[in-house]
């Protein structure tokens, strides 16, 4: 999981406790971690970038993320599905 960079189970705990933060706090730095560029995370720490606006970009990152499996699914199925070209 570490390898994968996965925080999960024993070490989000141990993390939790490191930091004195909850498991939401934790998840919120990952997602951030994981979804921002490292310009936005250079600016998100100078103050140029607002924590909240950060939060949403890496939200909305994610979402898209989450869907892209689903999405690469239904159009391989849905290009199976359509008659072959025969030049006409």
């Amino acid at each position: 999981m570490k390898d994968a960079g996965e925080i999960k189970g024993g070490l989000q705990t141990r993390l939790m406790q490191l930091l004195g933060v909850s498991e939401r706090t934790v998840r919120i730095y990952k997602q951030l971690s994981e979804q921002l560029t490292g310009r936005e995370k250079q600016h998100l720490m100078r103050g140029k970038l607002p924590f909240v606006q950060a939060r949403a970009i890496a939200a909305e990152r994610n979402q898209k993320a989450a869907m892209l499996p689903d999405f690469e699914k239904a159009e391989s199925k849905k290009d199976k599905n359509l008659p072959a070209n025969n030049g006409k």
